[in-house]
């Protein structure tokens, strides 16, 4: 209605403004009204912005492929390869991306095109140089571990905090070491010869962090390797010393390294469960003493033989 015929009530509850060039009443527009700061109601408190926390950059790692190489992040290379056979020249690829338009496909980088899939594919590499490794998230131990069985030994051995994790006593990553499928495994790892073609991890990496797992001095770590099934015997330390006993009857010298892991996983376990190795080691006396003694030409086997003879340990 028009102001004038609207009640009294109505039109002295409509905010109105003076046109400070006519002098005269108009209504409000429709623009929100602004309040300033100092109109607020000073006892109230100010909004707290919660400040965000600076995010970690993710950790990455070369992808590993399941015959232990690399995978080349080069477009139009994709190979698998040996990072330490990766000389320059070696990969061909294109810097560039393919471009697809109605059936035409062109590479951006050097303008090589086809009309058909495998001509494209086909297409000379513009480029040469060295492979780079494609990247891919480095995976928590946590998450590993969440993954069970779908997790593999090799992958949470691999993991930067496994070993840190064992001396803070994690009880799901010593669940999951005392488990004899892992057990078998790292005595897998420590007594036989990577097959050709593995990456250095396996080489290298992988048994020294068997070593330094056992030297982490966790009781129930320990207690599962020197534990003997009651119904067939079998105990991971029993496995250890299996290997020397089938050494000794092979016509191959025994590997240095090899041997020199072993020599310092079963050393670990002896200065902190000397009954126990002692015990496993009578049991299986009658081939272990003659293999010990037909490897003495190795030097890690003298070591063994002589911080067990020389213990100070009444049981042993």
């Amino acid at each position: 209605k028009p102001e004038d015929q609207q009640p009294a009530s109505v039109r002295s509850s409509v905010p109105q403004r003076i046109d400070q060039h006519t002098g005269g009443v108009t209504m409000p527009s429709s623009a929100p009204i602004r309040i300033d700061a100092h109109d607020k109601d000073s006892s109230e408190p100010a909004p707290v912005v919660e400040k965000k926390e600076e995010e970690k950059p993710v950790e990455m790692k070369p992808l590993v492929t399941s015959s232990g190489k690399y995978r080349c992040a080069h477009v139009g290379c994709g190979k698998e390869y040996d990072p330490e056979d990766n000389a320059e020249g070696c990969c061909h690829y294109h810097d560039g991306k393919p471009i697809f338009h109605d059936l035409k496909k062109e590479w951006s980088c050097c303008g090589a095109r086809s009309y058909d899939w495998d001509d494209f594919m086909a297409l000379p590499k513009c480029k040469t140089g060295k492979h780079e490794p494609k990247m891919t998230r480095a995976a928590k131990l946590d998450d590993l571990l969440e993954k069970g069985s779908l997790s593999t030994l090799e992958e949470i051995l691999s993991n930067d905090e496994v070993v840190q994790e064992l001396r803070a006593g994690s009880s799901k990553l010593v669940d999951r070491l005392c488990e004899k499928s892992s057990l078998e495994g790292m005595v897998k790892i420590l007594t036989e010869l990577p097959a050709d073609g593995s990456s250095d991890n396996r080489k290298y990496v992988l048994p020294y962090v068997c070593v330094e797992l056992i030297s982490c001095d966790n009781d129930i770590f320990l207690d599962a390797w020197v534990h003997r099934d009651v119904t067939t015997g079998w105990s991971a330390l029993g496995e250890l010393f299996q290997a020397y006993v089938r050494a000794s009857e092979s016509e191959e010298t025994l590997n240095c390294v090899i041997s020199g892991y072993m020599s310092r996983a079963i050393c670990a376990i002896f200065e902190k469960r000397p009954g126990g190795v002692a015990s496993i080691s009578r049991s299986m006396e009658s081939s272990l003493k003659p293999a010990l003694l037909a490897l003495l030409y190795d030097l890690s086997v003298c070591e063994l033989l002589y911080n067990m003879l020389i213990t100070t340990d009444e049981k042993s």
